[in-house]
């Protein structure tokens, strides 16, 4: 924990046109990159189509919500960045992502109309990898995926999806109804 204030180093390059560039790549140093706004737009294209290795996309999330978070970085930079993640497969970039909707959602109290257009939005994020994931395990699927799909769901349902949140009440309701219980008496 910093108890005064960072550092700043500031790092110039040539106008870039096409493409870019991403300070910290594999995102092993200690420090927080503020890209400028146009660098930010062609970063979505590479998180979009996967360009960027999920270390790094996870990295630049991770950099752009502490800064969001610090006031450093418009909140509206964050999300309109985090709508690049739509279709996201990695399931610790999705931990993050899970993260910054979670923290966001704390800031929001529920029932304004804030809270509802932003758990509108939270739930187009999730919608395509929650249908892609379903309710069922599949044998192939890996344990960080297996871990992943309670907290989609969670998150979904959170966010106020109907259909989510009426299937873990029916599942709920199968599990007390047909699930024995062990009863410990001393």
């Amino acid at each position: 924990l910093l108890s005064q204030e960072c550092d700043t180093s500031v790092v110039s390059f040539p106008d870039i046109k096409n493409g870019w560039v991403k300070l910290n790549a594999g995102h092993i140093a200690l420090l927080r990159v503020v890209y400028p706004e146009q660098w930010l737009e062609q970063f979505k294209d590479a998180v979009v189509w996967k360009e960027l290795p999920s270390i790094d996309r996870l990295g630049l999330l991770n950099d752009l919500y502490a800064l969001t978070r610090a006031g450093r970085v418009p909140t509206v930079q964050l999300l309109s960045f985090l709508g690049a993640y739509t279709r996201e497969e990695d399931p610790e970039v999705w931990e993050e992502i899970l993260a910054v909707l979670s923290g966001l959602s704390r800031l929001m109290p529920p029932g304004t109309q804030t809270r509802t257009h932003f758990d509108a939005y939270a739930r187009n994020i999730l919608t395509h990898v929650v249908r892609e994931k379903g309710w069922e395990e599949y044998a192939e699927e890996s344990h960080t995926h297996k871990m992943l799909r309670p907290r989609l769901l969670a998150a979904y349902g959170k966010h106020g999806d109907k259909a989510t949140l009426e299937e873990a009440n029916r599942r709920f309701a199968v599990f007390v109804r047909e699930r024995p219980f062990i009863v410990c008496s001393s």
